[in-house]
């Protein structure tokens, strides 16, 4: 069957730039570049963007932090934090990639695509309400669920959080929002070092966290018996109208960026997109937007995000140029069973 997949990017998204810095420019070049060149391109559906207005960036962020990003990036940037650089571009781009995500969201929701990918950068994930950390100071894919929720009068929404750090902007946002559904597949002991199983949200919203903290050598068998036998229950229980993605391709085996790692390959981010797709189409129509998060070995993102977008288009068979990790996996028995413990899982 013929699905129309859409895209959004910009140029633009180039300008946030520190050279030397493992979220630069290249990141987004490159999957731009691997588009280009796989021909693929001509099949989707190129979603313009509308930049996020300060309206709808207040839909998460308070006012306080939107005019503190304003100002700093009006006087040229500099370090937010140790981690998290702002340019004197970085407020415009910003509000690019928040819009970007809506943009998405509503040519999903409106039907003029089915699926759509927002490429976009700097990640948001580890934005919260009141300040950024984590190279994120925006909270593209949680701006989005919220305008799913009071723009399209949505009762229940999914994120889907596959980035290997634990996405804790997006994680305290929500975790007392009974109408988000927020899963996150993070490893631990890595930054930010939050996410555990125990924590599974707060009063009405007690159950829609679901924190799966993946030991470091865990790749796609357990990541995948993890979607099987953990996400999907608690899916088929919270019945979301739309999934949201946060898209993050950090979790491939030859991932640099810090210490020992998680295995997943370009073929278990594509089962994982497949399984993302299944629970779509089973509970929300087949809506599925996804919005770029981490990843910085640009080969892997670059074939990653094709992948996904051949995942989002039906396609059954997938290319992995680069091939599983050699190494074995660790064994997932024991998250899996402290999980089903937490979320009363049979």
């Amino acid at each position: 069957m013929s699905i129309q997949v859409g895209y959004s990017y910009s140029p633009e998204f180039a300008q946030h730039n520190k050279s030397g810095h493992p979220e630069n420019q290249d990141r987004l070049q490159s999957v731009w570049k691997g588009l280009s060149a796989s021909k693929i391109l001509p099949s989707l559906k190129e979603i313009p963007i509308i930049p996020a207005t300060v309206e709808e960036l207040s839909l998460v962020h308070t006012p306080t932090h939107i005019e503190d990003i304003r100002r700093f990036s009006e006087m040229g940037g500099g370090m937010l934090d140790g981690d998290t650089y702002l340019t004197s571009a970085s407020y415009k781009v910003g509000t690019l990639a928040a819009g970007a995500g809506l943009s998405c969201l509503r040519s999903v929701m409106d039907q003029k695509t089915q699926r759509s990918f927002a490429l976009v950068r700097p990640p948001g994930h580890h934005a919260f309400a009141d300040h950024g950390e984590g190279f994120c100071f925006f909270n593209s894919v949680a701006i989005a669920a919220r305008a799913a929720i009071e723009m399209y009068k949505l009762d229940r929404v999914m994120i889907l959080d596959w980035d290997v750090h634990h996405g804790n902007g997006t994680n305290s946002i929500f975790y007392n929002d009974p109408k988000v559904l927020f899963v996150s597949l993070h490893q631990h002991p890595l930054y930010p070092g939050s996410g555990f199983v125990h924590e599974t949200g707060g009063g009405k919203a007690k159950g829609t966290t679901l924190n799966i903290p993946v030991s470091p050598g865990m790749g796609d068998i357990a990541y995948l018996r993890l979607f099987d036998e953990v996400i999907e229950p608690v899916v088929n229980k919270f019945c979301p109208q739309l999934i949201l993605v946060s898209a993050g391709y950090d979790a491939h085996w030859r991932e640099k960026l810090s210490g020992v790692r998680t295995r997943v390959s370009i073929t278990g981010f594509a089962k994982m997109a497949a399984r993302a797709v299944k629970y779509a189409d089973q509970h929300a129509q087949g809506r599925v937007v996804a919005l770029l998060e981490g990843g910085y070995d640009t080969e892997v993102l670059a074939h990653s995000v094709h992948a996904t977008f051949k995942v989002f288009q039906n396609e059954d068979h997938i290319h992995d140029p680069i091939g599983p990790c050699q190494q074995a996996e660790v064994s997932a028995d024991d998250l899996v069973a402290a999980l089903k413990q937490e979320h009363g899982i049979s």
